[in-house]
């Protein structure tokens, strides 16, 4: 909302600032992130970085028959990649799993 009310960063995103959590915690918890960041530019522990909504993942899959084949020859398909056991959407918290 902050971005569709034209609040947003020059490159599209908001800020983040994680500033007050000191850079030990940042460094502990979230060490992979912080490094990453480093490496772009960016100071995690101790500034505001740039973040922007994306795709987590895709709702739906491969249209497949009741053997698992998709229209493509030799291409078969299962789970997440065929829509999963509970339809186009998966479960609260599978994600994670």
């Amino acid at each position: 909302m902050e971005i569709m009310a034209g609040r947003g960063t020059p490159e599209g995103g908001i800020y983040l600032d994680a500033s007050h959590l000191g850079a030990d915690f940042i460094m502990q918890n979230f060490r992979g992130m912080s490094l990453r960041c480093r490496d772009v530019g960016y100071d995690l522990p101790n500034a505001p970085v740039v973040v922007s909504p994306t795709a987590h993942f895709m709702m739906g899959g491969l249209r497949i028959d009741q053997d698992c084949r998709t229209d493509l020859e030799g291409l078969f398909a299962a789970g997440e990649d065929a829509a999963g056991v509970h339809g186009a959407n998966r479960l609260g918290g599978n994600g994670g799993v």
